[in-house]
């Protein structure tokens, strides 16, 4: 498969990373909005100095959402190269806010599917570094994990695929899909069918992936088909 292809298919985005990326915002207002209460009972300038340190808190926190918002409207519309411009820009002038390390991940993102593999994953890796929550970790490793495949880098996918494929998540599935197919291609035919196996104790997994995951497991691996009161 092209590079093209293979990089295109996985530049994935989990749901609702706006949505919580404000929610996240709007916590950090509230709670500073406590202490900008809290310093109008306090004495003289101190209190003063509190209110205007965080009058600028609150600017910046909504410029990186409208920006944010933007940068987004541009990703949704398939300006790929514009949007991977303005999310730098995010990351790079609200840095502090919730905003700007979502806004790496989407860069991310962006150069996914401008097909550049190398800045893609080097977008995700330095999302990772910013400890972020699991299912986010797990849409950034998978990305990493496309984009080391797409530069030939298979021992580095499987390592990313597998890392994701530990985390519960929306991803879950695709991650031990990617792993297997991973070790397929290295020969480890025994890891791959562990992890065939392991995807079909789920009984919520698609029917067509069952199917072709299924022949390939021995049958003395294959757990009980699932029952309807499992589906």
């Amino acid at each position: 498969m092209a590079t093209h292809d293979k990089i295109d298919r996985k530049a994935i985005a989990a749901p609702d990373e706006f949505q919580v990326a404000s929610q996240h915002a709007l916590s950090w207002l509230q709670t500073h909005r406590m202490l900008l209460i809290g310093g109008v009972v306090g004495v003289g300038l101190l209190g003063g100095a509190a209110a205007v340190v965080s009058s600028q808190r609150r600017d910046a926190q909504s410029a990186a959402a409208i920006a944010f918002r933007d940068a987004h409207k541009q990703y949704a519309e398939k300006a790929y190269a514009e949007a991977g411009t303005a999310f730098q820009h995010i990351a790079t002038d609200s840095a502090g806010t919730p905003f700007a390390k979502l806004a790496v991940l989407y860069r991310g993102h962006a150069l996914a599917r401008q097909s550049d593999a190398a800045g893609a994953g080097a977008a995700y890796q330095e999302y990772l570094a910013t400890n972020p929550v699991d299912y986010l970790r797990q849409q950034a490793l998978l990305g990493l994990a496309v984009a080391k495949e797409a530069g030939g880098d298979q021992a580095g996918a499987l390592e990313a695929y597998t890392q994701g494929s530990a985390l519960a998540g929306p991803l879950q599935t695709d991650a031990k899909l990617g792993a297997a197919r991973i070790q397929e291609q290295q020969g480890n035919a025994t890891g791959a069918r562990t992890i065939y196996a392991d995807l079909l104790k789920d009984p919520g997994l698609d029917a067509t992936v069952r199917t072709t995951i299924t022949a390939k497991v021995p049958s003395e691996m294959r757990p009980p088909d699932p029952t309807p009161a499992d589906l």
